[in-house]
């Protein structure tokens, strides 16, 4: 995963402008491999189980959150 400084979006929601920042989101989301936090089809791997897992799923989940 690329720790660039320029994973920022170039568009901003200005209440006016959804189409394209919804666009845009969707682009980062999928590029990122981030979708699945986002519709929920990839849910949280159980801490007990798979520790590894888990504390992948949780770094991504952190990313989608920034």
């Amino acid at each position: 995963m690329s720790s660039d400084k320029c994973d920022a979006f170039l568009i901003r929601f200005n209440g006016t402008n959804y189409s394209a920042c919804a666009f845009h989101f969707k682009i980062f989301v999928k590029g990122k491999d981030l979708r699945g936090h986002v519709d929920g089809k990839k849910p949280t791997p159980d801490k007990d189980i798979d520790q590894d897992g888990h504390a992948k799923w949780e770094v991504k989940d952190a990313q989608i959150m920034a």
